[in-house]
């Protein structure tokens, strides 16, 4: 659960840097975190995460979008086709290599937040999709 909530944290950080990169004036940016816990008491928790993310970067906002388990991946192609993805994504690890094929992945924000955070922060399954 700690490695769960570190990549999560990751990845909110990593939408913060890229959001940051992007002007120069201050404005407030919102940004969607889809993921697969349907369950309260997952989005519970994932909501205390975004609570902090959000204290710790004035101006981001994140919104999360649930979907079910079910009907993930092909949400994940459809809104990708559409060119309507969402700034975060979860995904499960085979997924992600499906996703990296199709260069669905940034690989440079990947990297900056891997770099940020530390190797020894993610599974080595994880490191090995984007070397």
């Amino acid at each position: 659960m700690i490695k769960s909530k570190i990549v999560l944290l990751s990845a909110l950080v990593s939408c913060a840097l890229i959001s940051g990169c992007k002007e120069e004036n201050k404005t407030n940016v919102s940004i969607e975190f889809m993921h697969s816990s349907v369950e309260q008491e997952r989005q519970a928790v994932i909501s205390k995460l975004i609570a902090r993310f959000e204290k710790e970067n004035p101006g981001i906002t994140v919104k999360q979008v649930p979907v079910e388990e079910d009907a993930y991946n092909t949400k994940v192609i459809t809104l990708s086709r559409s060119g309507s993805l969402p700034e975060v994504i979860e995904t499960s690890h085979d997924y992600a290599k499906v996703m990296d094929k199709e260069q669905l992945i940034d690989r440079k924000a990947v990297a900056t937040v891997i770099s940020n955070v530390g190797e020894g922060a993610f599974y080595d399954g994880v490191l090995r999709i984007v070397r």
